[in-house]
């Protein structure tokens, strides 16, 4: 009789499900705990790296020291940009490149670094320096210090290539990371941001019909040599971009296509790929065979040096804009053709002996050789000796926090980075702190110097607890202060430093020969309580009490939550519960005020009422923001400034927003007889007003030859055509003196159409009320008081003044400058306070009145029915009949 069969193994089966959960509990959960926590912390310092540094201003200064005959700058190279350095004749005498933003993805040991490129005449390289620089403070520096770097690169220029550039002992990834900025910047770039879509086959039939295949003209990027059926060469097709991305038409750049015969010399065709300009205007350009006739029939040496006047080359009749963008593009193109030399493929710095001391380490930590003494102690000294005299990288809390403020350097160090995966992945997977015991120089001379054991001390284990704490205070300290303090220099707080710059890093080292001894007493002293380094690398090991989320995983969330919230914590509540700012004086209703950044000044919205703050807040922001980027001729991508830097006397295309400012203007300046001008552009900037900064002051011939430039009746405004006519080339713009009044007119009609009916309105010193606000002027024989208090209602007040002077500068020179002599008016009227219906009139009449001066200014504010109030040193405060009735009772 067959015996019945046994019942299944439930409890073998129990167990398995034990075993697994088990599993879950201690393998999984807190190694996904601590990965989200190191995610946590990179995603916190990315996000607090993220404000801009502080741009590197170039002075005159700096200028000398290359240039001696140096009194000016201007508009750099047509490709390279930069500012160019001119004699007091105008001549050109060199050009300065930063490298910094072009080159800020290329990251040194820990982070971007900013330098300065000096090119003489020929743009061949006469100096190099570090402006300002986001690596390790003390690597940094000793390349700057280095005696043998720099002069590698000196007189070289774009067509020069370097097979090998010796890096700097102890920082080469610095170095190295240098060098290469250096050469991106000084050839440029080769792809468009702006027009990223790769050629295809479509676009070269349109220019060759013939054509059934094409490749790429190694080494010339953006050219592409077509075949038809047979294999027959048809000749080159170029793209214009990135060249073209500057050159601007109505709205916005154009990318044309240009046929080039198989000589590889002659132009025979041109054609429009894509543009962000106007459509119609687009429209109008593409199909004129008239113009397409123009552009063909020259070589590419002719198109780089080409005068489009002498040229003949005439722009689409209602398109002028457009079409000038177009021809523009092909001679910045070819420009950069005679100049442009192979790009060279990017180089993997790989640093084979640290890829060897990587292998030994692993061997080390992975087989028996860890076993045997001898080995043990020869790999200690084969560590300190490679570090101390070859390698220079080791792992550091600086390092990592570079790496997640500026992103990983894949391709400048990717040995490092390996390093780095081994000492992170390795005691995660495989329970054994690989790193630490086996590759780390500090660790291997601390081994050494343990070897002395009857000095050792025996600490007690409560003292070892409270020892232990340290590394772990001190990695916490590091992660404030990377996150809140931005330039706190933290390899000052490790020893590492000291492997590879030796002296030059005397707080590194001072800590490292402290530990080193420490190390006599106990054994690996500064290991094991000590090092935020080796703490960070312990938090992601496994094994043993590490496979349970502990204490210090709880503290170690708490303080990353914390930090979380002081970073994130005052943007959050300022969305959900707006602060309501106290009254200045006293009797005022209370209000919320809202502010930032603009026009190189500072902006504030006053406003009342129950309203949504950070919804306004952005999109008053968006709004000043495009006016600037668009208008100011600040912005070198602006309508504006590619209007000044065109030299064509033809009618040209511009945006309408920029023509009735435009048209405002000249109306101003007939009003005032000339006084008021928005061409002294050139003026401005000569006596170091303008964009290109401070300078000595002009001498007459060059104020004779500049005024030949200026003149608003030398300007023509066209607002049914929507077009800009320059009679003089050279003639130049500057809005500055409505364009903030403008903008606080926007600002408001922002407001209105979000519901805000009271509101007070300053972009720089213009102020624009709706509803009544209290507003004050200063005196301007002492500004920290008020000439008048007094309320303003529905109306806008604009002040013009010339008592602030920079400091140490002659009180005769400002910023109000005299069309008609050049220089700056001389008057004894500092003060113009004007009240009108808009900010944009309060602004440009408080301007034009200044320059007017008394009396006229008076009688003209009457003509004009504007109220106004003038302050002369000679007569005081004078005020006209509509200023006494705001003014005249102000306290």
């Amino acid at each position: 009789m067959e015996s019945e069969p046994s019942p299944p193994p439930k409890v073998k089966k129990e167990k398995a499900r034990r075993s697994w959960r088990q599993w879950i509990t201690a393998a999984i959960l807190p190694r996904a705990f601590r990965l989200g926590l190191l995610a946590a912390v990179a995603a916190i310092l990315f996000v607090a790296g993220r404000q801009p540094p502080p741009a590197d201003e170039i002075s005159l200064a700096t200028a000398k020291e290359y240039f001696p005959t140096a009194v000016k700058f201007a508009a750099g190279d047509a490709r390279l940009g930069g500012q160019a350095v001119l004699d007091d004749k105008g001549k050109p005498l060199g050009l300065l490149l930063t490298t910094s933003p072009r080159t800020d993805d290329i990251i040194g040991y820990s982070g971007p670094s900013n330098l300065l490129i000096v090119l003489d005449a020929q743009q061949t390289i006469i100096g190099v320096r570090v402006l300002s620089s986001g690596d390790t403070p003390s690597h940094a520096e000793q390349v700057r210090a280095s005696g043998t770097f720099w002069p590698q690169f000196l007189g070289a220029d774009q067509t020069t290539h370097r097979e090998k550039i010796d890096g700097v002992g102890g920082s080469t990834l610095t170095s190295f990371a240098f060098a290469e900025a250096i050469e991106r910047r000084l050839r440029g770039t080769s792809v468009s941001l702006r027009f990223p879509e790769p050629v295809k086959l479509r676009d070269i039939k349109k220019l060759f019909k013939a054509a059934r295949k094409f490749e790429a003209d190694t080494p010339r990027l953006g050219w592409y040599k077509a075949f038809d059926e047979e294999g027959k060469h048809l000749g080159y097709v170029v793209r214009t971009s990135p060249y073209s991305d500057n050159a601007r038409g109505y709205q916005g750049p154009t990318e044309s296509l240009i046929a080039v015969a198989a000589n590889g010399v002659s132009v025979i065709d041109v054609i429009i790929r894509k543009s962000y300009d106007t459509e119609l205007y687009v429209e109008r350009v593409s199909p004129s065979d008239e113009f397409r006739d123009s552009l063909k029939g020259r070589t590419i040496d002719e198109w780089a040096k080409i005068d489009f006047k002498t040229a003949g080359i005439e722009g689409v009749s209602g398109a002028t804009q457009t079409s000038f963008a177009v021809a523009d593009g092909v001679r910045r193109r070819f420009l950069a053709d005679t100049k442009v030399v192979p790009k060279k493929e990017p180089t993997w710095n790989w640093q084979p002996g640290l890829l060897v001391v990587i292998a030994g380490g692993l061997a080390m930590a992975f087989t028996s050789l860890k076993s045997n003494r001898r080995i043990r102690l020869v790999w200690q000294v084969v560590l300190v000796v490679a570090f101390l005299y070859w390698l220079g990288d080791l792992l550091s809390i600086a390092l990592f926090v570079g790496w997640s403020r500026h992103g990983l350097p894949w391709r400048t160090a990717p040995a490092v980075m390996l390093l780095a995966a081994v000492a992170l992945i390795m005691p995660w997977v495989s329970r054994r702190q690989v790193y630490c015991q086996q590759l780390c120089p500090h660790g291997a001379a601390q081994g050494l110097f343990a070897h002395f054991k009857r000095l050792h001390l025996k600490i007690s284990a409560a003292w070892q607890r409270r020892l232990a704490i340290i590394p772990a205070l001190l990695l916490g300290a590091c992660v404030v202060l990377a996150t809140f303090v931005l330039r706190f220099d933290l390899a000052k707080i490790e020893p590492f430093d000291a492997w590879v710059l030796g002296g030059a890093a005397g707080i590194s080292a001072t800590i490292a020969l402290v530990g080193l001894f420490a190390s006599t007493i106990v054994p690996y002293g500064f290991c094991r309580y000590g090092c935020p380094t080796g703490e960070l690398l312990r938090l992601v090991k496994s094994g043993g009490d590490h496979d349970r989320i502990q204490r210090r995983d709880w503290l170690a969330a708490a303080l990353v939550g914390c930090v979380a919230l002081g970073l994130f914590g005052p943007q959050l509540w300022a969305k959900v519960q707006p602060a309501a700012s106290e009254p200045k004086i006293a009797g005022e209703p209370k209000f919320v005020e809202i502010g930032g950044k603009a026009f190189g000044t500072s902006w504030s919205v006053k406003i009342r009422g129950d309203h949504q703050i950070a919804p306004l807040q952005e999109a008053v922001t968006k709004e000043l923001e495009r006016i600037e980027s668009s208008l100011s001729h600040w912005r070198q991508d602006s309508a504006t400034a590619q209007f000044n830097a065109s030299e064509t006397t033809f009618e040209t295309e511009q945006p309408e927003e920029l023509l009735k400012l435009v048209a405002r203007a000249q109306e101003l300046s007939r009003l005032s007889n000339g006084r008021y001008d928005i061409t002294v552009a050139p003026l401005v900037a000569a006596w170091g007003y303008g964009p290109p900064g401070e300078r000595p002051a002009p001498s007459e011939e060059e104020l004779k030859e500049l005024r030949e430039r200026v003149g608003y009746e030398k300007l023509t405004v066209d607002l049914a055509a929507k077009t800009l006519r320059k009679s003089n080339p050279q003639l130049q713009i500057d809005l500055g003196s409505i364009l903030q009044g403008y903008a606080a007119d926007q600002a408001q009609k922002i407001l209105e159409q979000a519901g805000v009916q009271e509101c007070l309105v300053d972009v720089g010193g213009e102020l624009l009320a709706r509803g009544s606000w209290r507003v004050g002027i200063e005196d301007p024989r002492n500004p920290q008081q008020m000439l008048r208090v007094f309320q303003l209602k529905d109306s806008a007040l604009a002040t013009s003044g010339l008592y602030r002077t920079k400091p140490g500068a002659d009180p005769k020179v400002h910023h109000l400058i005299s069309p008609q002599t050049g220089k700056p008016y001389v008057t004894t009227t500092t003060l113009c306070a004007v009240l009108a219906p808009t900010a944009l009139d309060a602004d440009g009449w408080g301007t034009a009145l200044l320059a007017v001066g008394l009396p006229d200014a008076i009688a003209l504010a009457d003509e004009q029915q504007l109220g106004v109030m003038l302050f002369d040193q000679a007569q005081g405060v004078r005020m006209n009949a509509a200023g006494e009735k705001v003014f005249g009772d102000a306290k």
